[in-house]
């Protein structure tokens, strides 16, 4: 994020590091939207109010895994536990790679 600490945190001390980095790098096209970029953040104010936004996805880190293959969504992240951000994601990916129809 832009502008979410969160987002920064999960970006520069989650996602190069360690397991997740290699997991990332291995089996992960990344694509992000910042919703925090100033353009962009009344439409997703409004759009917070929609029952097709994911509760939560304004307001902290959110991320949606994606089947590369057959476009079906594999598994959504949100911190939920702040002592455990890391193992959290990880598993998420995990799942999420095991679900994906590139599963070997």
């Amino acid at each position: 994020g832009l502008i979410c600490a969160n987002c920064r945190l999960v970006e520069s001390g989650v996602m190069t590091q360690g397991t997740v980095k290699d997991l990332m790098e291995e089996h992960v096209v990344e694509m992000r939207f910042h919703v925090d970029y100033k353009p962009v953040q009344k439409r997703m104010q409004e759009r917070t109010k929609s029952p097709e936004t994911p509760q939560g996805a304004f307001f902290s880190p959110y991320y949606i895994a994606v089947d590369p293959k057959t476009g079906n969504e594999l598994g959504r992240f949100r911190i939920t536990n702040a002592s455990s951000i890391t193992e959290d994601f990880e598993a998420f990916l995990r799942e999420a790679i095991d679900s994906s129809s590139t599963a070997e």
